[in-house]
């Protein structure tokens, strides 16, 4: 009976010694495991943007990270990428002793909307309109142009032809038959109504706006 008794004693002791030898190093390992994994976790994330910028992409955001769902692998990192304008979504996978590796389900997500360097070439062709809509603003100013598309104004104007006299036409060019002449430095009075270089007269007939100056006001 002593030799059982002593017997049940030492596996007790032993038991205990074993318990109490994991309860005492359980517990603290418990926090520097946590340590190791948040180290290991930025690890993989800093190494797969680094390779992911190596080459060509951009990061946008970190989509999320955790355990890898592959055994070789000690960690998994989801991407949202950027590269020519477009936006990629990409796995990467981080092992300690292996490195960084990307999977195969790099996706075109989106379009990524970017700035047209090349718009100030737009600026010519939007100018052009505006410029030539002033111009014709401008020309009944200037003196006698082209204004077809204007409501006729009376106007006066004089006839200036180096000291000849200037021709009237039955119509708005030199293929129209000459209907009568006009004195160099006559006052006339236009009937406001033009087509092309030529104007019309109050009492009928074209006379060339080349022909003619702006009368001053009086």
């Amino acid at each position: 009976m002593k030799t059982i008794h002593t017997e049940i004693n030492t596996a007790t002791v032993q038991s205990l010694l074993i318990a109490s030898l994991f309860l005492g190093f359980a517990l603290p390992i418990t926090p520097a495991l946590a340590q190791v994994a948040a180290g290991v976790l930025k690890t993989a994330q800093d190494s797969c943007v680094t390779n992911a910028k190596s080459k060509g992409f951009q990061l946008r955001d970190v989509v999320g990270s955790g355990a890898s769902d592959r055994p070789d692998k000690d960690a998994k990192v989801v991407l949202n990428l950027t590269k020519d304008g477009q936006l990629f979504k990409q796995t990467c996978y981080y092992s300690q002793t292996s490195g960084v590796e990307f999977g195969d389900d790099l996706t075109n997500a989106a379009t990524v909307p970017t700035a047209n360097p090349l718009w100030w070439l737009l600026l010519p062709l939007l100018g052009l309109p505006l410029l030539l809509w002033w111009t014709g603003k401008l020309s009944p100013a200037a003196g006698l142009g082209r204004a077809s598309d204007r409501t006729p104004t009376p106007a006066e104007a004089i006839a200036r032809n180096n000291g000849q006299n200037v021709t009237i036409h039955s119509g708005p060019s030199t293929s129209h038959r000459a209907i009568g002449t006009l004195d160099d430095g006559q006052r006339v009075t236009l009937s406001g109504r033009y087509q092309n270089d030529w104007a019309e007269l109050a009492d009928g007939g074209w006379v060339s706006t080349h022909q003619l100056a702006q009368a001053a006001l009086r």
